[in-house]
């Protein structure tokens, strides 16, 4: 139920693509919650809106994260390239 509320999917995305560093945990925690969002396969239209309309702040962060994380595969697994992938795909 949480993942069907778009004000749910701007508070992780503000917290995704926050540029504060000292929030790295929240970052963190943000991307798990996320990811949830885009695979979710019933996901609405207005959440479908929601990350249309945000896609490219989320795909610069997604990158970033994929490029400065040194440990951005054991952070992140698998899941972080098949979001920017995914966040690609959508028009």
């Amino acid at each position: 139920k949480f993942i069907s509320y778009p004000s749910h999917l701007h508070l992780m995305i503000d917290n995704l693509c926050a540029d504060d560093s000292r929030e790295k945990g929240m970052k963190f925690q943000a991307f798990h919650v996320f990811k949830f969002f885009v695979a979710n396969p019933k996901k609405g239209k207005t959440i479908l809106n929601v990350l249309r309309a945000r896609r490219t702040e989320i795909l610069k962060t997604l990158i970033e994260m994929k490029r400065t994380e040194e440990q951005s595969e054991i952070e992140y697994g698998r899941e972080l390239p098949l979001l920017i992938d995914r966040i690609r795909e959508l028009e």
